[in-house]
């Protein structure tokens, strides 16, 4: 009798670990030039710092950036709207984990892909051949004459490393429950700029596949979703 407990017992507790909740992330092959817009701040801060997040948002807003390789000022080159919207469960007003595990798995996607083709962007430069009578070189800098892999084969000397990106165009996450159901709660993250190439995504995400199947979830909610996000292509 006591082991018939002990077992009905270890059966209940089996199927408690089970019963978890997994995230997919989908993302399209377009690929977007983001230039060294900061992606964090656009993607994940926003969310956090946007009214109402508890429940949902929905954001839209455009950001400045730069493309070239060597800038001696700021001058914008791109502008790369960033649209964000997302609905999520909230559970008396402060369970938030389905919000949370959908950022983190949005979030992995952007920086994970994003960073297959990173590249420098280099500010506050003094290009020297010749030296330019508007700028002085700086005595603190990051890169000098070829280093800085100037447009053009130019000299300089820079200043500021910043990062390049190129990131999917759409990348959706979802929730599913522990019978495979979808869930209605979502995040929808879609980059779009002047620059953009129609192919590109689908193959980084053939790259990574292995790794966000090992994934695992931080803290509480490790204890309620499923080891590794499903990252496929196709938004």
């Amino acid at each position: 009798m006591k082991l018939l407990k002990i077992s009905v017992m270890l059966t209940a507790f089996a199927s408690t670990i089970l019963a978890l909740q997994k995230v997919e992330v989908r993302v399209s092959d377009e690929m977007v030039e983001a230039g060294n817009v900061d992606l964090y701040a656009a993607t994940w801060e926003a969310i956090y710092a946007e009214n109402g997040n508890q429940r949902a948002v929905t954001i839209d807003k455009t950001y400045p950036g730069q493309l070239k390789r060597c800038h001696q000022d700021l001058k914008t080159e791109i502008n790369v709207r960033v649209y964000v919207e997302g609905a999520w469960g909230d559970t008396g007003g402060v369970n938030h984990n389905n919000r949370d595990a959908l950022v983190q798995a949005a979030w992995k996607a952007i920086n994970e892909i994003s960073a297959k083709d990173a590249y420098d962007i280099f500010t506050g430069c003094c290009f020297t051949d010749p030296i330019q009578p508007s700028c002085s070189v700086p005595s603190k800098f990051v890169c000098d004459r070829d280093s800085c892999g100037c447009q053009g084969g130019q000299h300089a000397v820079c200043s500021t490393r910043t990062t390049g990106h190129k990131v999917p165009s759409h990348i959706n996450a979802y929730i599913y429950d522990d019978h495979d159901n979808l869930l209605s709660d979502h995040l929808q993250i879609t980059f779009s700029s002047s620059s953009t190439e129609p192919s590109g995504g689908c193959g980084i995400v053939g790259t990574l596949t292995s790794e966000f199947a090992g994934f695992a979830f931080p803290g509480v909610l490790g204890t309620l979703f499923q080891k590794g996000i499903e990252l496929g292509c196709g938004a």
